[in-house]
C-alpha cells in the first residue's frame, strides 16, 4: 500500500494478526517493519506466539473481505 501511495512506509501502518497462546492479537506497526515474535513473546508473557494463517484469519474475518482486502476497520477490530 505505502509504495501504491508513493509514501514511504515509516509513514503507512499495518496491520499484522498473531495468535498469542490461543488469543487473536493485532499488532499495528510501520509498514516498513517487521514483527518480531520472539520479542513480542517476552513483551506479551506469552508461551506462544505466531503469526495467524490465512485459515485463521477467515475465521476472524469474512473470507471474502479477506479476498477483497476491505473492511471498516472498527467492524474488523471487534472480532478480535
Amino acid at each position: 500500500m505505502a509504495a501504491q501511495e508513493h509514501e514511504s512506509g515509516k509513514y503507512v501502518a499495518k496491520p499484522v494478526i498473531v495468535k498469542a497462546d490461543g488469543k487473536n492479537i493485532m499488532c499495528v506497526l510501520a509498514a516498513n517493519h517487521k514483527v518480531d515474535l520472539r520479542k513480542l513473546k517476552g513483551q506479551l508473557g506469552a508461551d506462544s506466539v505466531e503469526l495467524a494463517n490465512e485459515e485463521q484469519l477467515g475465521e476472524i474475518f469474512n473470507d471474502s473481505i479477506i479476498k477483497q482486502g476491505n473492511e471498516k476497520p472498527r467492524k474488523a477490530v471487534s472480532r478480535l
